[in-house]
């Protein structure tokens, strides 16, 4: 029998007709390799029904069998065998029965700022996938867990899985225009932009820019030059030997005030209370 959830913060409306195991990075800490803080797989019965508003954490959620729902953009949407779902942090999303059982596994991750996020995606996104390799890779890791528990096969195991979710992940395709342009930027974020000076580097007008900044990365172009700038602050934060001052300058911000709202308002926390904190 599948063994219940643990350590995983959200709600549940479980049912009496669900079955569900979670392993998390509290109890294998080497899901942490890949910044994994958890994976699960579940039978789904009549009665399941979650909604998380505000996820400190992204993950892909993949339907092996049988049919729910799940909610993308305010709407409950049909989910069936092969469809898989990119979920962003702070995104609300959600899943419910349908009245049929189905199965369901997911990949939680809890990623620093300054990584390429493994789910590179502003909005929930639905996918097609293959489902088999992802149930197989996990069904691997849970017997391995629960079973011999050699480290070094527990580690491939979740290497398999990692893989299955960044091969996933691939299959969205960003304009390479815009690539170019945010790999320019990062490279020169000290330098005060302006939104006409990111179209002109563009090759586009500003509102053209920033509908397709809006559509692949659900902020405008100056918000997403504050995401980048807030990135390489926490780098240089916990890093280097540099002060708050000094890291305010480098990104391109020339108040330490706005420094630290800008950062405030992407991680609530304060630049100094990252280095207080030792990152």
């Amino acid at each position: 029998m599948l063994q219940p959830i643990q350590h995983v913060p959200e709600t549940n409306i479980v049912g009496p007709h669900t079955r569900q195991w979670g392993i998390s990075s509290q109890v294998c800490p080497a899901l942490a390799a890949h910044h994994m803080i958890g994976v699960g797989m579940g039978s789904l019965g009549e009665g399941y029904k979650i909604v998380r508003h505000h996820p400190h954490f992204s993950h892909i959620n993949v339907c092996l069998e049988g049919t729910g729902q799940v909610l993308l953009e305010g709407r409950w949407t049909s989910y069936t065998s092969g469809c898989a779902t990119l979920l962003p942090k702070d995104q609300t999303h959600g899943a419910q029965s349908v009245g049929v059982p189905w199965r369901m596994l997911w990949v939680l991750y809890d990623e620093p700022l300054r990584k390429e996020p493994t789910i590179p995606v502003a909005q929930p996104t639905l996918l097609q996938v293959d489902p088999r390799p992802f149930e197989w890779a996990m069904l691997g890791f849970y017997q391995e867990f629960n079973g011999a528990a050699d480290p070094h096969i527990i580690e491939h195991w979740l290497k398999l899985i990692h893989l299955q979710v960044v091969r996933a992940a691939g299959r969205i395709t960003t304009n390479s225009r815009l690539i170019k342009l945010w790999e320019k930027i990062d490279a020169h974020l000290d330098h005060p932009w302006t939104a006409a000076e990111l179209a002109r580097m563009a090759s586009m007008s500003e509102v053209h820019l920033r509908r397709l900044t809006q559509e692949e990365l659900g902020r405008s172009p100056l918000q997403h030059l504050s995401y980048l700038r807030v990135r390489r602050a926490t780098y240089l934060l916990e890093s280097q030997a540099l002060t708050v001052e000094a890291v305010a300058w480098a990104v391109g911000y020339r108040s330490v005030s706005a420094f630290t709202a800008a950062y405030k308002l992407w991680l609530g926390r304060t630049p100094r209370e990252v280095r207080r904190a030792g990152g």
